[in-house]
């Protein structure tokens, strides 16, 4: 009887070791699907102050968390393309 009550403790420890695993492996998707989600934002032009509502947070504690994810943003490159009007 001890046998099978220590293979059923040994069972439900690896049930939840495999729970916590999916769990852990699904935040893990969440939080990339979110900086993804924040940068896409931020390149279209969406203020930290926005996303911060969205969040619920300060515009601080949003750039805090998912600034250090961004791609440098490339300025606006207007030189040749008014350049290329102005010759029309």
């Amino acid at each position: 009887m001890a046998g099978a009550v220590a293979l059923m403790e040994l069972v439900s420890d690896i049930d939840h070791l495999a729970e916590i695993l999916r769990v852990s492996r699904g935040k893990a998707m969440y939080d990339k699907l979110m900086v993804d989600t924040v940068q896409a934002a931020r390149l279209a032009g969406v203020s930290w102050e926005r996303i911060g509502d969205v969040l619920g947070v300060s515009r601080q504690a949003a750039q805090q968390r998912y600034g250090q994810y961004m791609m440098p943003m490339a300025p606006l490159k207007t030189g040749p393309r008014k350049r290329e009007q102005d010759e029309r």
